[in-house]
């Protein structure tokens, strides 16, 4: 038996030998989370030091707190979503390596009970849904990545998101909120890491798998999903790189990436 076969036949006994009522799920879905930040905050507590790029996200976050006009300009070449985000939660008057750390902590919960939603958005189950949200949550890497100051954990969080939306979109063609969801999260992906544009693929692969299955059946939808993601995404994606010295910079970074990486070609 291989191991398509094996994992079907793992699935179906899950799904019908095991019967979970609401109460049961909602009673899962709480303990998970428990078990997600006791996990997370365990291994925040363990660790002794923080990555190179810590630093950089606490200063500016300080620039935040105090508000430095310039704060944007100073931290343009790193993500500038995630330290905007604690220097905001630094107003109620937590210190700038607390509000990364705890903030981390909640994006590392909200990713989790995400992949909850994802796989019973692919499976149509509940109970697929809680084995999957608790892979996730006792996932070693993930736990120790969310437990540092990271922007992993917030660009991973967009990231599933996007996924769930595609997900989402592919099953009901006719809602407009996906395709507008999947225009806005490349662009907070985008603040987060500049490789964040990748995530703008999820939409046209959506859009595909629609096409093929319902052949001519959706195409109005799908144009009308379509005229809504491109505006939203093509809108935000010209501020971001036309009005913004990140946008600029990101621009540099990746064509030196192109450069660093096919100029084989060219020799």
């Amino acid at each position: 038996m291989d191991f398509g076969k094996k994992t079907t036949v793992f699935l179906t006994f899950i799904e019908r030998d095991f019967c979970l009522t609401k109460k049961q799920v909602l009673l899962g879905v709480l303990l998970l989370l428990i078990a997600t930040f006791g996990l997370r905050f365990g291994y925040s507590l363990m660790l002794d030091r923080q990555p190179s790029d810590a630093r950089i996200y606490i200063q500016t976050v300080v620039n935040i707190k105090n508000n430095d006009p310039d704060w944007f300009e100073k931290s343009s070449y790193y993500s500038p979503l995630m330290p905007w985000i604690a220097g905001k939660v630094c107003g109620l008057g937590i210190e700038p390596e607390t509000s990364l750390v705890m903030l981390n902590l909640i994006y590392g919960m909200i990713w989790v009970l995400v992949m909850f939603f994802l796989c019973r958005a692919v499976f149509d189950s509940d109970k697929i849904g809680l084995l999957g949200m608790a892979f996730a949550a006792f996932n070693p890497y993930s736990a120790r990545m969310a437990s540092q100051i990271l922007r992993e954990p917030l660009y991973i969080l967009f990231f599933t998101l996007s996924i769930w939306c595609a997900v989402r979109y592919v099953k009901r063609p006719g809602n407009w909120l996906y395709p507008a969801m999947l225009g806005l999260l490349p662009l907070l992906g985008f603040c987060c890491r500049f490789e964040g544009l990748e995530i703008a693929l999820f939409f046209p692969l959506a859009l595909l798998v629609i096409l093929m299955r319902d052949k001519m059946r959706s195409i109005k939808k799908c144009f009308v999903g379509l005229v809504i993601y491109l505006i939203i995404f093509g809108t935000g994606l010209s501020v971001i790189l036309f009005y913004s010295s990140y946008g600029n910079n990101a621009v540099d970074r990746a064509g030196a990436y192109c450069r660093d990486h096919l100029s084989w070609g060219a020799e």
